[in-house]
This record gives structure tokens, C-alpha cells and sequence, in this order.
């Protein structure tokens, strides 16, 4: 059987790893559509709606995987089970997105 200190260790490690990497995503999102030139006749609007779904999606998605396994594995894999992940399909609610992140 594995230590219980050694899981709570790794999933300290595996928590900070996830969120380095939504702080990372959260920067590249900000940085790309603030580059955009929305006034350019090149300009496209379903591209750049693609592109602010695409990175609203990940940015979500790993915040709600680290909100999950804060919780711990059971709520992690209830949330499996059940469909909900954003990973997995399930949508983003854009309101509270919004509220968090700003965009």
C-alpha cells in the first residue's frame, strides 16, 4: 500500500504543475486576442471567435480539474462518471468564466 504522506506529496506537486500551466494558458490566451487588430480589413471574426472559444475551453477545463482534485479523488471521478468535465465535452459557462478571468 502507498504512504498517504507520499500521495498527499505528489498531489501537492501534481496541483502546483496545473496551475503553473493555467497561469501559462491564461497569459498566451491574453496575449493572443489582445494582438489582434480588430480594425484590419484581414480581420476575421469567426476566426477570432474560434480562437477565444478554443483557449476559453483549456483555460476552464484546467481550472476545473484543479478545483476537482482539490477536492480529492472522489470528487474528481464523480465528475467523471457523470459527464461534467469540460475536457470531455461538456460546456463552459460563460458568465462565470467571465467573472473569473475577465473575458
Amino acid at each position: 500500500m502507498t504512504n498517504p504522506a507520499d500521495r498527499d506529496e505528489a498531489r501537492q506537486v501534481m496541483l502546483q504543475n496545473l496551475e503553473r500551466t493555467l497561469q501559462d494558458e491564461v497569459c498566451t490566451a491574453r496575449k493572443e486576442l489582445a494582438a489582434v487588430d480588430q480594425q484590419s480589413r484581414r480581420f476575421d471574426v469567426d476566426e477570432f471567435e474560434a480562437d477565444k472559444h478554443r483557449h476559453r475551453r483549456s483555460i476552464a477545463g484546467y481550472h476545473q480539474v484543479i478545483e476537482l482534485l482539490k477536492q480529492g479523488d472522489d470528487a474528481f471521478r464523480c465528475a467523471m462518471l457523470d459527464g461534467v468535465l469540460i475536457f470531455e465535452g461538456h460546456s463552459v459557462n460563460k458568465h462565470q468564466f467571465r467573472v473569473l478571468y475577465g473575458w
